[in-house]
Order: structure tokens, then sequence, then C-alpha cells
């Protein structure tokens, strides 16, 4: 488990009560998607007294120039940068070939609120009209 699957699920069962008691039905977790049983593991760990929970898998994606540029602003010289890169490289193509995702949203020039919103509906979440997410 290389990348703390089993810890991240155990984490999520026990936070999801505490979001529910609190109100909140929706949440986005900000994860990589490369194993198929993934989507019933999120399932279940969000669970509640009706059963599993509804998941979707959405893919934000940018040409590998960007996701290099990004990688490049964000990590300083070094392991984590080369690693970054390596990985990044490597999920596009593991990610392409899997197709576990229920859609995908470029990323490359949309602005941050502009690629929420269309996350959001992908997921089916989104309600035109809603609160201004920039706010």
């Amino acid at each position: 488990d290389p990348y703390q699957q089993h810890l991240l699920m155990l984490s999520l069962a026990s936070l999801a009560p505490i979001y529910r008691a609190r109100g909140y039905g929706c949440i986005v977790v900000a994860r990589v998607v490369e194993d198929p049983q993934d989507r019933d593991r999120y399932a279940r760990a969000f669970a509640g007294r009706v059963g599993p929970a509804q998941v979707s898998v959405v893919r934000v994606t940018a040409a590998d120039e960007t996701r290099a540029e990004r990688i490049i602003a964000r990590e300083p010289a070094g392991r984590w940068r080369d690693f970054g890169l390596a990985r990044s490289r490597e999920l596009g193509e593991v990610l392409d070939s899997l197709d576990l995702d229920d859609g995908v949203v470029a990323t490359d020039t949309a602005p941050r609120e502009e690629v929420a919103r269309q996350v959001l509906d992908v997921a089916g979440w989104w309600v035109p009209g809603a609160e201004n997410l920039a706010q």
C-alpha cells in the first residue's frame, strides 16, 4: 500500500459520520483513483444508515507540459520534484488506460472556479445559478 489507501479509507470512514452530523451530504476527495476497487472502497467509507454512498470519479487533466510546469513551480528541485514529474507522466498513461472516471475536466487554461464548477457538474452536484464559487 505505497500510497496509504488503507489509512485513507479508515480515516474517511471515521470522519464521514462527523460530516453527516454537521449537515454535509457531498464531499470532494482530491485523490488518484487507479484501482478499480477504489470506487467501492469510497462508497463503503462514506456509507450511512441507508447503505453505501454514491460515488462519482471525476478526473482533472492537463497537458504533460502544463503538469510539469505546475510541479516545477510547486516543488523545490530534488527528490520530490523528480518523483512528481515521473509519477505525473506515469499516471497520465495509467488513468487513460483504466478508464475508471465518470467524467474528465481539462484544467490547462480554465480558471480554478470554472474547473470546480465543471467537476461539480460532472458529479451531478452543480446547480446553475447557485452561489458564485469565487466568493
